[in-house]
């Protein structure tokens, strides 16, 4: 029997749609050869799956497991029928089965978050939902709706999260994919627990997209049931919009409980002379909330910083929304970058005096690749701000860009102490002593009012 010709005539069935008839061919590939065997149950438990025969699909890979007769993809389809029964405890421990042929769990965290959110352990689901946004594979705007994540949707908007998960729904945000989940030409996929919890006349609107596994609107049953289609993507919108209500509501409360910390994350980078780390803290604080400018004066440890606090507190009065204005300008400089100057050009002439307006310039300068620009400005900043390192170590980079290697290490001689403390200030020493620059970039991530401002600083050690 010529196991290839089968398995290759099968698939094009498959392709084809014609399932009944893949699975006959499928069947007729024995484990006399085992990787043929393997892919012909893959395809076999893929065939189940699409036919809603979720049951015998479960049966079957459990039994290929049981015998030792088992790879990836039966682990995985295997899991997902569970799933599918609601069999969630069974499906997490078959996923852990991953780990024999060398593949991480993490590469699965979106459905280990979803396993957490099912069984209420809903910090672990955060912490596994935290590391699938950080190299996304299954996580898509599709989720906001994924009906496993509702428990953890509805505990954001109903408890109080501790400071952990505080910051760690701050560092995910996932506003840009609720956004993008309740745009009108976000096409609506639904797996097969989604599917059951709607209406019959509903479930013959979707066919399933074989290939990606997840079920799509069908035109030709759209066209056929106008009506009916229309009412369902109103429902599907109305419920979508509730889903992001509750997470916004938990976003909005993780932002309160961190904003409260930041005068005491300030103080702790005062305290061992990191100007640059309390700027952070200060200025990301009252962008969002300028009534705290205040909690930062009361807080004991931070009176080396009236300066700042006294300069920005004047430039609130005249223009209220300067902190919010450099934060945005932060953020644009990153992605779009004539934005950003449309955006800092709204600052009134009041307020150009200021020296995070300098800083908000130079960076914008810098960013554009106009290091002759950019480095009067950082060297005044330097002047101004003699204990920030900001100014110390943009300039350093500016006159390495430039080629001026001997005043790149004057200047970084000046930096304040506490600059020894930031990865950054390792890299340029390495730079300055090869001259050249292509030592490898550190990995940071946005700040958003935690601890270590993201990745910047090495982690100290603990007294």
């Amino acid at each position: 029997m010529d196991m290839d010709r089968l398995m290759n005539e099968a698939i094009g069935y498959v392709r084809l749609g014609m399932l009944h008839e893949a699975e006959a061919l499928l069947e007729q590939i024995t484990a006399t050869d085992e990787t043929a065997y393997l892919a012909a149950q893959n395809a076999l438990l893929g065939i189940y799956l699409s036919r809603h025969e979720c049951q015998k699909a479960a049966d079957i890979g459990r039994l290929l497991i049981l015998q030792g007769l088992f790879d990836i993809g039966v682990v995985v389809l295997t899991m997902i029928a569970l799933t599918f029964i609601d069999r969630h405890e069974e499906g997490r421990e078959v996923l852990a089965l991953v780990e024999r042929f060398g593949r991480p769990l993490a590469y699965h965290a979106y459905q280990m978050a979803c396993f957490e959110s099912l069984s209420g352990n809903f910090s672990d689901s955060l912490r596994w939902l935290e590391t699938e946004l950080q190299n996304p594979r299954y996580f898509s705007e599709r989720s906001i709706g994924d009906s496993d994540l509702f428990p953890l949707w509805r505990w954001l908007a109903n408890d109080r999260v501790g400071l952990e998960d505080a910051h760690r729904i701050l560092q995910m945000n996932l506003d840009s994919a609720c956004a993008a989940a309740c745009n009108p030409a976000t096409e609506i996929h639904l797996d097969q627990n989604d599917l059951k919890d709607v209406p019959e006349n509903v479930q013959d609107l979707f066919r399933l997209n074989f290939m990606a596994g997840i079920f799509e609107l069908d035109p030709r049953a759209v066209a056929k049931n106008p009506g009916t289609a229309r009412e369902f993507r109103k429902d599907r919108a109305r419920h979508i919009g509730r889903i992001i209500t509750m997470i916004r509501a938990g976003a909005k409360q993780a932002l309160e409980i961190v904003l409260e910390l930041q005068p005491k994350y300030a103080a702790e980078q005062a305290d061992w002379g990191n100007h640059l780390g309390a700027r952070y803290h200060i200025l990301w604080a009252l962008a969002r909330k300028p009534e705290m400018l205040g909690s930062f004066y009361a807080e004991p440890g931070l009176n080396q910083l009236y300066d700042l606090l006294d300069s920005l507190a004047d430039v609130q009065l005249s223009d209220p929304g300067f902190c919010a204005r450099m934060d945005v300008v932060d953020e644009l400089s990153f992605v779009d970058l004539e934005k950003a100057w449309k955006t800092l050009d709204q600052t009134p002439p009041s307020s150009r005096t200021h020296p995070m307006f300098w800083l908000r310039q130079a960076m914008l300068y810098h960013e554009d690749n106009d290091y002759e620009r950019a480095l009067p400005l950082y060297l005044k900043l330097s002047e101004t701000w003699p204990d920030d390192a900001v100014g110390f170590a943009n300039a350093c980079n500016c006159l390495m860009k430039l080629g001026r290697w001997t005043d790149a290490e004057r200047v970084l001689e000046m930096a304040p102490d506490c600059y020894q403390q930031f990865r950054l200030h390792h890299q340029q020493r390495e730079n300055l002593r090869s001259r050249t620059l292509d030592s490898p970039m550190y990995k940071t991530v946005p700040f958003r009012g935690q601890r270590g401002l993201g990745g910047l600083l090495i982690p100290r050690p603990v007294e």
